[in-house]
């Protein structure tokens, strides 16, 4: 698919898997959504 440069931008943004649960649940939202090819 080529999200390489996107998945680790996102990862990046919430420096890992985020601070608490709240920032987690965002960054799985967020790579979710490149998956299915929503920005």
């Amino acid at each position: 698919m080529g999200l390489g440069k996107e998945v680790a931008r996102v990862v990046m943004k919430y420096q890992g898997y985020g601070k608490n649960l709240d920032e987690t649940r965002q960054l799985y939202g967020e790579l979710r959504a490149l998956l299915k090819g929503k920005p």
